[in-house]
Order: C-alpha cells, then structure tokens, then sequence
C-alpha cells in the first residue's frame, strides 16, 4: 500500500531541514542546497516502500515501544489505520497474558500440601520422586536413577527451601544417604514453622554429616573436596572392579553464591561432580539465586550448566530459562512464580512447563524420616540444667536395613587433616572434665531441649571436641537401649 501525501510531504521536509543543518555546521552553502535538494526527492521517490505493509501487519520500522516516547515523528511515519492496527495488537496481546495469569492462578490448589499428596496411601519409592503437578494435573514424578544432578533456581524466599524439604525427605525414606551443606541452617526456623531435626539422626549416623557443623564454610569446602577425590575414586574403583558403586549418596547445596564467595575452590570439587559423579550414583542439588557464569561457575565456564538435567525454577534468573529451562523467556509467566508456582524441566518433562510444588509441611515430614526432637524451651544456664528434673526422649534411630548402610570408608572424614606429612607428636594426657563425669540424665534433657549437636555439648558441660563426642555416644547408646522397653509398653 503506498504512502499517502501526508506521510510523504512530513518525511521529506524533516529529511531536508536535517540536511540543511548539517551541510551549515560546515558552510557548505549551494552545495548544502543541492544536496539537501537531491536527498528530500529521493525521500519523496521512495517514500511507498518505507510505509510498505505487509498482509495487514504494522509497519516493520522500528517504532517506539512507550507510548509516551511517541510524540510528532511517530504521527509522521505512520498512518491513522497503521497506529489502530497497533492498538489493537497490543490490547489483545494484554489480554491473552490476562488469561493465561487467570488460568495460572485458578489451578493453583489452595491448600497443596505434601501430607494431603500423600493422603491416599501413596508414598516415595524409587520408582516415583515427586517434583511438581502441571496446570493440567498431571504429576511430575521422576525414578531415582533418572534424578542425576537437580539446579534449584530463583528469588530468595520464593519456595526453594520448601523444594529441597521435599527432595530431603523423600531420598531419605526410600534409604538413599545424604549431606546438607547448608550455611544458614538452624534446626528450627521459628519464622517459617520449619522443622529441621527429623533429619539430624539419618544424617549424623549414616554419613557422620551433623547440620550444625556442616554449615561452617571450612567443613563445606572439606566434604566436598573429599566426594570429589576420596569417595569418587574408591566408587570408580569399585565400578571398575564390576562391583556395585555404592548406595545413592546427594549433597544438598544450599546459599551456593555465598558458599564460592568464601571458598572459591568449591567451584572445582563441584564441577567434577556435576561432570563424573552421576555414573556412581553421586547426586547433587544446588540451590541458588541465579545461574550466571559470573556469580556461580566463574572459574569453571557456563558449559557445566549442561549436567543439570532436571530444574524447578521459582522466577527471578533469565539466564535460568534461557540457558538451564532452555526455553524462550517470554513463555514464562515471570510475574506470577514464586511461593508454590514454579517452572520445572526433567527427564519425564522434557519441555518446561509451569506447575505447583506442594508445601512440604512438617506432618509429612514426620511421616516420611521420623519425630522431632525439637521442644521450645527458654536458655537456662550450666547450672540451672544441672538442677532441673531429669527426663529422657527418645533419640529416634535408624530405619533403614543393613544391606543399605554405608560403608564405614564412604563416611564423611571427622577433622581436616593436612596434605603434609603426619609428624609424630608426643600423647599429652587430656585435661578438663571426662564425658563419664557427666550426669548422663542431665546430658539427655540438655540433648533433646536444646541443639543436638557437638558443639553445644561443649559449651555447656565444658568439654573438649573428643569428650562431648564420647557424650553424645553416651546419650545415643542409652536412646537404643530404651527402645525396646518403650516398644513393649506401647
């Protein structure tokens, strides 16, 4: 369709005025006039095919996006049918993102819990690890061998801690071990309602992987480094020697950007597992902000990113969806994920597509990996424990059967020792209190109401390293000890 007059005359004259002022910034008087002449014909002459239209579609001149940016010179370059054309277009692209968040928000389940998934009867196995349910209601369930390497990506706040809760209890009930390398970890988060000490016994017993010590970055860089030489020489060796690697083993990486803004040579140690620990049944789960080479594989390249072949992403990373989704950016609802709605990929859902993620309550929690051993209690001094009534809880044990325990050399290692030779060094009798000079009574209240961990056995009964080990040994062997009389009395 050729330009009208008006189109012609308005483009021409702005050709010519410019020409004139720019042949006058170099005094280029006649010789401006000619040019400025020839340019403003040539505009003229040419004018219909700069206005071309193609099958009813708006002008394929790049036009202002804003409509504040569209002032006199867009009114120029485009005709009243062309700027309604656009209208159009515009308004009804608005509407289909209106339905498609009404259609999304619709079939979020308002009361999606993991414990109502579970209420039927059905439970993990390794043949069903629950992900996610898609808009359409079909549910996401991946088999353990499938579940390689996981990338958990998006916003903080959005919901991936609630997915790695999920992923937590399920490998732990159907006997996979496990490691939680989690710099902010804290048994119990008050604010969220979070209960995080079912886990503590499956991970301290299996792996020898306390949370609590855990979550100190020299410890991080320590267990890694050791999966990535030790564990996975001794699990090629065994493959080499047509034997069984071992039993599935994840690492579950939370805060990863601050975990490599600490101890960059994680970046290493991961990326070897992420490459090679797959094939002996090494798995990771990495939890991050974002997947940019800049903030989480810096040292290693963007390449590795490939080894993630299965991803929910809660919103806020494009270059999750572009390079780990490996989708279009613009076929995620980005304004609507987060808390519940996600965008997952995996090897039964090989395209990305938007679903729900149940909230992994602590009922479920307990049903699937065991009690919990936390009771809200105030601070109270050494002394004043000393005082109080002597009560024992049970410390819940294992339920796993005994071809699935770990071997006692697949453990993870208890102190950092250093690369250098061990030099002898003369026994130097221990000094402080012994953990047989400890009310063992008193130890378990303090156990069971407070932090079970190491390091709180130390503070509080003035012990060193060797000794609140030697206690929590203590606490743990009387736990067994009661258990069948308790199982009698129920």
């Amino acid at each position: 369709m050729p330009a009208t007059t008006g189109q012609r005359v308005g483009l021409s004259t702005a050709v010519f005025v410019l020409s004139q002022a720019g042949m006058a910034a170099y005094h280029e008087g006649a010789i401006g006039l000619i040019v400025g002449c020839g340019l403003t014909y040539a505009t003229w002459k040419f004018a219909d095919e700069l206005f071309e239209r193609r099958g009813g579609e708006p002008s394929p001149l790049a036009l202002p996006a804003s409509s504040k940016a569209r002032g006199l010179a867009y009114r120029l370059l485009t005709s009243r049918a062309q700027r309604r054309a656009e209208a159009a277009l515009a308004e009804q692209e608005r509407e289909e993102q209106e339905d498609d968040r009404d259609v999304l928000q619709a079939g979020r389940p308002s009361t999606f819990t993991f414990s109502s998934l579970m209420s039927d009867g059905w439970r993990p196995s390794r043949e069903q690890v629950y992900l996610a349910m898609l808009e359409d209601g079909t549910h996401v369930m991946v088999p353990l061998h499938d579940l390689v390497h996981i990338a958990l990506a998006g916003s903080t706040r959005q919901g991936k801690t609630s997915i790695i809760r999920q992923l937590l209890s399920q490998v732990l009930s159907i006997g996979c071990d496990c490691v939680l390398l989690d710099p902010h970890y804290t048994p119990y988060d008050v604010e969220s309602n979070e209960d995080w000490t079912p886990f503590t016994p499956h991970l301290v017993e299996r792996m020898r992987a306390d949370p609590m010590e855990c979550k100190e970055y020299n410890r991080i860089e320590q267990v890694l480094q050791w999966a990535s030489t030790t564990l996975l020489e001794k699990r090629k060796a065994r493959r080499s020697a047509s034997k069984h690697p071992g039993n599935d083993l994840f690492f579950f990486i939370d805060e990863y950007p601050a975990i490599i803004a600490e101890r960059k040579s994680v970046q290493k140690y991961v990326s070897k597992l992420l490459r090679e620990g797959g094939k002996y049944r090494i798995h990771l789960v990495i939890a991050s902000q974002d997947f940019q080479v800049r903030t989480v594989f810096a040292d290693v390249g963007g390449a590795i990113r490939d080894q993630f072949d299965t991803c929910l992403y809660v919103g806020g990373d494009k270059t999750t969806v572009r390079e780990i989704l490996e989708t279009d950016v613009r076929e995620i609802p980005e304004s609507q994920l987060g808390k519940g709605l996600v965008v997952v990929r995996a090897p039964t859902c090989k395209k990305a597509r938007p679903g729900f993620t149940p909230w992994m309550d602590n009922e479920a929690i307990y049903s699937l990996v065991g009690p919990s051993t936390y009771e809200p209690t105030e601070e109270v001094e050494p002394e004043e424990a000393e005082a109080a009534a002597p009560s024992l809880r049970t410390v819940p044990t294992l339920r796993h059967s005994a071809a699935q325990q770990s071997s006692q050399s697949e453990l993870l290692p208890s102190e950092h020792r250093s690369e250098r030779a061990q030099v002898p060094t003369p026994i130097v009798p221990e000094k402080g209190r012994r953990a047989e000079e400890i009310d063992l009574s008193i130890a378990v209240q303090v156990w069971n109401g407070m932090l079970p961990s190491v390091r709180q056995m130390e503070a509080i009964f003035d012990l060193n390293n060797h000794q609140a080990r030697r206690l929590r040994d203590r606490i743990l062997r009387q736990a067994d000890a009661r258990k069948p009389e308790q199982q009698e009395a129920e």
